[in-house]
């Protein structure tokens, strides 16, 4: 259970990251 917690707060943290990279490629073009 314990693994599975961190694999999913792992994943959390890089779909966030992934999240942002995405708003940031959008402001960059809109500019």
């Amino acid at each position: 259970m314990y693994i599975a917690n961190r694999a999913y707060s792992g994943l959390g943290k890089f779909g966030a990251t992934y999240k942002h990279r995405q708003i940031v490629d959008l402001a960059f073009k809109n500019e």
